[in-house]
């Protein structure tokens, strides 16, 4: 059954509007646009519910719009303005922090989660396996603004977006296999990791395939808005032939077709950046009211022990894996970090977008997607509301 398009296209209309009203609330208040979305979503429900009013909603529908379309606009647009001059400044740092240092932290994660739950039944290791690779995905743009206000490290906010684009890479495939895995009665480790090195493997052949047709196609337009937008245009279609035509990761072609898709002028890129980041900011603002209308008051009462068993872990897990990369990148940058540095990026990394739509994609037969989703939404509010106020007195301290 497909989402009634007057239905989708109120949603839509109401979302953006409501992101364009709250973030002249959001530069009056330290809470973060995505954090008032989610509040405004979950009120707007409980309205809805409340006065016994059905908007045909249901969890399929949000689905399909989100793994279908915002996830690939939101990754589009974050790979597409990457600066690679700059994130070579932070190459060391970001290639511990979002490659081994990270597959790490992801098995401690698991492993965590699994003892704590003491539930081999109902909370299986694939099933958290599963949570931890939702976790794995690193969401700086709330707290870019506040480390640039406050001054912070250059390096330290470069490495947050490289390290951002890679991580919701690998969270995507990574769930992606393990959701495979819960599927499977038997045979999946083999499985799994051959069908996620393929997927990978698949995944890039064909994002060069449609990123140079795309620069055929697209590069030699007239206007900026032609080219920015016929872009958005080839990767999307790629990300649709991947995923859904072949064995490859979408997610991974659409990120390949993001830098073959980029103008040779800098000022072309900005410019289309520009349009793009328009495009970014509108999936985001959907992403976030959608996954506000999904909370319930009885994730709080019967899921908050599960909440915060994994707010604690993730926090905990984080620190680490920013100090142990930053020890890490020492020892072969020439420009050096201190331990202060650590823990701004560990507080500048939070948790938003991806993870929210990786939690909207857990399939309803699982006996523990309500646990997986509850758990992914009390890490995401504690990672919007709680840690920019951190990074702020952090910060001020350090100036």
């Amino acid at each position: 059954m497909a989402l009634p398009f007057l239905n989708a296209a109120i949603l839509i209309a109401a979302s953006l509007f409501l992101g364009a009203a709250l973030s002249r609330v959001s530069a009056r208040t330290p809470l973060p646009l995505g954090a008032l979305l989610l509040l405004s979503g979950f009120a707007i429900s409980e309205v809805l519910v409340a006065a016994g009013l059905d908007t045909g909603f249901r969890w399929f529908h949000f689905r399909d719009l989100v793994f279908n379309v915002l996830v690939p606009i939101l990754i589009f647009d974050t790979a597409y303005r990457l600066d690679l001059g700059k994130l070579r400044e932070a190459g060391w740092l970001i290639g511990f922090a979002s490659g081994p240092i990270l597959l790490a932290s992801l098995a401690a994660m698991a492993v965590l989660l699994f003892i704590a739950f003491d539930h081999p039944t109902g909370f299986p290791l694939i099933t958290a396996l599963a949570a931890a690779a939702l976790f794995a995905a690193v969401d700086p743009s709330e707290t870019q603004a506040l480390m640039v206000e406050h001054k912070a490290s250059n390096q330290i906010g470069i490495a947050l977006q490289g390290e951002s684009v890679m991580s919701d890479v690998l969270a995507v495939s990574l769930f992606t296999v393990f959701v495979y895995g819960m599927q499977s009665a038997s045979g999946y480790l083999y499985s799994g990791v051959l069908g996620f090195t393929v997927a990978l493997l698949v995944g890039a052949a064909l994002g060069f395939v449609f990123g140079f047709l795309g620069r055929w196609l697209v590069l030699p337009c007239k206007g900026v808005e032609a080219r920015a937008v016929g872009a958005l245009a080839v990767a999307f279609a790629g990300y649709l032939f991947v995923e859904y035509l072949t064995s490859g990761s979408g997610i991974v072609a659409t990120l390949i077709c993001a830098r073959l898709l980029r103008p040779h002028d800098l000022e072309d890129v900005e410019a289309c950046a520009s349009i793009l980041a328009a495009a970014g900011w509108s999936a985001k603002v959907i992403l976030f009211v959608i996954a506000g209308t999904t909370i319930t008051t009885f994730m709080f009462t019967e899921q908050w022990l599960a909440m915060l068993i994994a707010i604690a872990i993730v926090v905990m897990l984080r620190l680490v894996l920013a100090l142990v990369s930053i020890g890490c990148a020492n020892l072969f940058a020439s420009d050096k970090h201190s331990w202060r540095d650590g823990f701004t990026f560990a507080l500048g990394g939070g948790r938003g977008a991806i993870a929210l739509a990786l939690a909207l994609s857990v399939p309803l037969e699982f006996e523990a997607w309500y646990t997986l989703q509850s758990m992914t939404y009390g890490v995401v509010i504690a990672s919007l509301i709680v840690q920019p106020l951190i990074l702020r007195v952090w910060l001020a301290r350090l100036a």
